[in-house]
C-alpha cells in the first residue's frame, strides 16, 4: 500500500542529504509529534492583465530591469530637465512633440507617474512621425507596466517590434521591457525565449552574465517533459539550444559526473553558443533538484509499530513545512519480507521516485546492499557493512529499535 502527500503547488527544490538526515533525526527522536520534510507545472494559465504580486509562488519573476541602467561616465554631461524641455517645446509641431516625447521619458525615469502622464496626453498623436509614434508607445507601455498591466505592455511592444523603422537603441529596449513583462505572465516558455533574446543582444559584461543566470533558472524550474515539448514549439527556434542543453542536463541531474560530460558534449556540438560565455562563467552543473521522494518502511510487519511512528512523524514535518516549493513525499509498504524489498525500490523508481529513503530496518537494508542497484539518491535508513562504493548511497544509524 501507499500513502501519498501532494503539496498545493508543485515545482522541483534541491533537498541537501544534511537537511534530510535532520529531518529523519527528528522524526526518530520524536517519534510522531515532530515540527519541520515537484514538479514544474505542466500547463500556464491564461495570461492576464491582472496585478501579479512578484513573490506569490505562482508565477516566475525575475529582476529584469524595467529600462535601460543610468549611463556611467566621469564627466556626464549635463541635461535638460523635463521642464526645461516642456518650456523650450515652443509652437513647432515637430519640436513640441519631440520634447513632450522626451520630457515624459524623463519623468517616467525618475518615478514622476502622474504628470509623465499628464504631459503624454499634450501630445498630438495624429502629428507623430513614424519614429515618434514608435518612441510614444515605447512610453505607453512603460506607464502599463508600471500599473502591473503587463499583459497590455507586452501586446504593445509586440506591436512596435514588428516596425522596420526601429533603431538599435530602441530595438534594445524594446527587448529589455518584454522581458520584464514575460516575467510576471506566468508563462515560463514564453520567458525563456524573451530573455534569450536579451541575453544574445546585451554585450558581453556583468549585465549579460546576469541575464544568463535568470535564465537559466527558469530552465531550472521545468521537467524534462516540459523541456521537450518545448523544443517542438517552432515559435522558440532561437531558444532551441539553451531548451536543449537544460533537458541535457536535467535528464541527469543526479549525476555530477555525467551533468559534467552533458555540458560538454552540448559545448562541442554549439562551440560558438552565447550560451558558452555563461558556462564559462559558470553555470549549476550539479543543481540537484529532486520532485518525488518516496519513503520505504515496513509499515505490515512486526516493527510497524516503529515504522507507523516513522511516519508519522515525517508527516507532521511534511505539514509543518509551510514552503509550496517542496517535493511530494511517498511512503511505501514494504511488507515484512525482506527479499522483496528491492522490488518495491524499483517500483517506486516506475511511479517517478528521483530520491528514496529508506529501506527502514537493518535487515532489508543488508538485502538492499547485497542485490540492489542504486539506480537515484538512496538515504539507507540503518547501516550495513560491504556497501558498494557509489556516489548514489548514504547511511543514517537509528535507534536500535527501530532495526528490524
Amino acid at each position: 500500500m501507499k500513502f501519498k502527500l501532494s503539496p498545493d503547488l508543485s515545482f522541483t527544490v534541491a533537498v541537501p542529504i544534511f537537511a534530510l538526515c535532520i529531518l529523519i533525526a527528528g522524526c526518530v527522536q520524536e517519534q510522531a509529534g515532530v515540527t519541520g520534510i515537484s514538479e514544474p507545472p505542466t500547463s500556464v494559465s491564461q495570461l492576464t492583465d491582472a496585478p501579479v504580486p512578484a513573490d506569490n509562488g505562482n508565477t516566475t519573476v525575475i529582476e529584469v530591469l524595467p529600462d535601460e541602467p543610468p549611463i556611467e561616465s566621469t564627466e556626464p554631461e549635463p541635461e535638460p530637465t523635463a521642464w526645461e524641455l516642456i518650456a523650450q517645446a515652443g509652437d513647432s509641431d515637430e519640436i513640441r512633440n519631440v520634447n513632450l516625447i522626451k520630457a515624459t521619458d524623463i519623468l517616467l525615469k525618475h518615478n514622476q507617474v502622474s504628470q509623465a502622464m499628464s504631459i503624454l496626453d499634450l501630445i498630438a498623436v495624429d502629428e507623430l512621425s513614424d519614429a515618434e509614434r514608435l518612441d510614444y508607445d515605447i512610453l505607453r507601455a512603460r506607464i502599463h507596466q508600471i500599473h502591473t498591466r503587463h499583459k497590455s505592455a507586452y501586446r504593445l511592444l509586440g506591436k512596435v517590434l514588428k516596425s522596420p523603422l526601429l533603431s538599435p537603441e530602441q530595438l534594445m529596449r524594446i527587448t529589455r521591457l518584454r522581458a520584464h513583462s514575460a516575467s510576471y505572465l506566468d508563462d515560463p516558455i514564453l520567458l525563456i525565449s524573451e530573455l534569450v533574446r536579451f541575453y544574445a543582444m546585451l554585450p558581453s559584461g556583468s549585465e549579460r552574465l546576469a541575464v544568463g543566470h535568470q535564465l537559466w533558472d527558469v530552465l531550472g524550474t521545468l521537467s524534462s517533459e516540459d523541456l521537450a515539448g518545448a523544443l517542438a514549439n517552432s515559435d522558440i527556434a532561437d531558444a532551441r539550444p539553451w531548451i536543449l542543453l537544460a533537458l541535457n542536463v536535467n535528464l541527469v541531474r543526479h549525476d555530477p559526473q555525467l551533468i559534467n560530460n552533458a555540458v560538454d558534449s552540448w559545448v562541442s556540438n554549439y562551440p560558438d553558443h552565447p550560451a558558452n560565455q555563461l558556462i564559462r562563467a559558470g553555470i549549476s552543473r550539479a543543481n540537484l533538484t529532486y520532485s518525488k521522494i518516496a519513503v520505504l518502511i515496513p509499515l505490515s510487519s512486526k516493527s510497524r509499530l516503529a515504522a507507523r511512528a516513522f511516519m508519522d512523524g515525517m508527516t507532521a514535518q511534511y505539514h509543518a513545512d509551510t514552503a509550496t516549493d517542496k517535493p511530494v513525499l511517498e511512503f511505501v509498504d514494504i511488507e515484512n519480507d525482506p527479499s522483496e524489498v528491492t522490488q518495491y525500490y524499483y517500483q517506486a523508481l516506475l511511479n517517478g521516485a528521483d530520491f528514496v529513503v529508506g529501506p527502514l530496518g537493518i535487515s532489508y537494508v543488508k538485502e538492499m546492499v547485497q542485490f540492489g542497484d542504486f539506480v537515484v539518491p538512496t538515504l539507507l535508513l540503518g547501516v550495513a557493512d560491504d556497501i558498494p562504493p557509489s556516489e548514489q548511497v548514504y547511511q543514517f544509524a537509528l535507534l536500535p529499535e527501530d532495526a528490524g
